[in-house]
């Protein structure tokens, strides 16, 4: 019995010091509102310029490049006609159905977080079959005042 008691703190150690930690890799696709309400600036806007970042020791590993954006049309932001915005550019764990980058000269709704990054899990490519929908219920007044009161 004292072996087995033993055996088992033994083992009891061993997984706990063996094992590492392992989160999961997903994206949630969050409804237009609750992306409109949560970013810090919503824009249309065409990448003009990607520039890889010269420190690549960045306290965000995932954070590579800066984009340059031509904004078209903004929602949320007192962006000028052209802004630039620290981003990804390669591929992100877990956007298996949305483009793994940013792409010059193509247009996208650009959602950029409380960080001020612009994340393509976030954007909405042109190409897409959401992305008219999107601009129309965007340009709607009552939709953005709905989202920013609205807390659900």
């Amino acid at each position: 019995m004292n072996r087995l008691i033993r055996f088992c703190i033994l083992m009891l150690m061993l997984f706990t010091f063996y094992f590492q930690t392992v989160t999961a890799c997903t994206i949630t696709i969050e409804p237009l509102r609750k992306s409109f309400r949560r970013a810090n600036a919503v824009f249309l806007a065409e990448v003009v310029e990607i520039k890889p970042k010269s420190n690549a020791a960045d306290k965000n590993a995932f954070i590579s490049d800066d984009i340059t954006f031509n904004i078209s049309n903004s929602w949320k932001s007192d962006y000028q006609k052209r802004a630039t915005f620290p981003a990804s550019s390669g591929f992100i764990c877990g956007c298996d159905s949305k483009p793994s980058q940013f792409e010059i000269g193509k247009k996208y709704i650009v959602f950029v977080n409380q960080e001020n990054v612009a994340d393509i899990c976030d954007a909405e490519p042109a190409e897409s079959g959401e992305f008219p929908a999107a601009v129309r219920r965007l340009d709607r007044f009552w939709f953005r005042a709905w989202a920013r009161i609205y807390p659900f």
